[in-house]
């Protein structure tokens, strides 16, 4: 985990319950939504000319011609679920991240991300928050509803939180 910069004092610690209920918002917005798959059922992935390397700026919702979600399109706006995530919270700058460009941040995973926005900021994710959100992208990235998404990846205890 990436060491703070800040003092304590000016560390914010999101709460799980705040994230939970961020998602939720979010999710009842577009409950049925599925990411779309990349590859050949993706025409923005070929669209772009032949026997050129995939690049980034070729596709707004995916890293690479198989697939792979993205946080951002080429323009920042969100285009997954936790992007949009990020994008409610008002994470959609370089800085932000730690980065120079946003497309630096495609392509890692979500704990990575995060640990990007801790050392930059004065957020602060623990464990909890960490595993929600991961598992929350990890079932986005496999095709499953954002509802799905999101219902699947609630703590036991926190099952009534469920979107219906």
């Amino acid at each position: 985990m990436t060491t703070d910069k800040l003092p304590k004092d000016k560390i914010t610690y999101v709460e799980l319950a705040e994230v939970i209920n961020d998602i939720k918002n979010i999710v009842i917005q577009k409950p049925d939504y599925v990411y779309p798959k990349g590859g050949p059922d993706c025409d923005m992935c070929f669209d772009f000319p032949l026997g050129q390397d995939f690049d980034l700026e070729d596709c707004g919702l995916h890293t690479s011609e198989e697939g792979g979600c993205r946080y951002f399109d080429n323009s920042n706006h969100s285009v997954c679920l936790i992007g949009t995530y990020f994008e409610s919270k008002g994470w959609t700058t370089p800085d932000m991240f730690g980065v120079d460009e946003m497309w630096e941040i495609e392509d890692e995973n979500v704990d990575e991300v995060l640990d990007k926005i801790q050392a930059s900021t004065g957020f602060s994710f623990g464990i909890e928050v960490r595993d929600f959100l991961t598992q929350t992208q990890s079932r986005q990235d496999t095709y499953n509803t954002w509802k799905d998404s999101f219902n699947n990846s609630l703590p036991i205890y926190l099952k009534d939180e469920s979107v219906v």
